[in-house]
């Protein structure tokens, strides 16, 4: 039988979200769990959370250690406390999550570039000159390639995050199920996010699984 383990009452965010994990913690701490789950930050630095239930007790479980990593830990005697985290994030209102696989908006394409000319100014390099595309040169670019390119101008995925952060971005979404295959339960339309601040995802239940 689970056991559910009730930390607080919901004070924060107005998005109600999953996140699984073979640690016991009650905070999220980017410098001490993240990159040690599944799928390597494949979408962007932060905090991987899913708006379906089935998918994030998944991730909960040993199911998610395949491979090297199974093998790895096994060797290791990693012993996993496999838990399920119902947490609260900021509400996805259409312009505050980076779409990964849909089209950037004009309007997020001059908020970045203006955001750019500040850093230039701030840290004393033309990004524009050399390595940075003008608004001319975007045209059309999706969520994926606009964060690798930042990534690449900053030269770490964290650096393109917390720049996508300081232009209004909360995080990043795209569709469950896009490396691992969904449980056979789970919704359809699932969406998962990347949370760039991890104070902005707050813990309201965990379930031992």
């Amino acid at each position: 039988m689970s056991k559910i383990i009730k930390l607080t009452e919901n004070q924060f965010g107005e998005m109600m979200a999953y996140h699984g994990s073979g640690s016991d913690f009650d905070k999220f701490n980017h410098k001490k769990y993240l990159s040690t789950g599944a799928g390597d930050q494949a979408f962007g630095w932060g905090t991987y959370v899913t708006s379906d239930e089935a998918i994030g007790r998944s991730y909960a479980s040993d199911d998610m250690d395949v491979g090297f990593m199974q093998i790895f830990k096994s060797k290791l005697g990693v012993t996993r406390n496999n838990t399920l985290y119902e947490v609260e994030i900021p509400d996805d209102n259409g312009h505050n999550y980076l779409e990964w696989y849909g089209d950037v908006d004009v309007s997020i394409k001059r908020i970045v570039c203006k955001m750019m000319k500040k850093m230039e100014k701030r840290f004393n390099f033309r990004a524009s000159s050399g390595f940075w595309p003008s608004m001319s040169d975007m045209r059309i670019l999706e969520g994926a390639e606009l964060y690798n390119l930042l990534a690449d101008v900053l030269e770490s995925d964290k650096a393109a995050s917390l720049f996508l952060m300081q232009c209004g971005f909360d995080g990043i979404k795209y569709p469950a199920g896009t490396i691992w295959n969904k449980p056979d339960d789970a919704s359809e339309d699932a969406m998962n996010y990347v949370i760039f601040d991890a104070n902005k995802v707050k813990i309201v239940n965990k379930t031992k699984v």
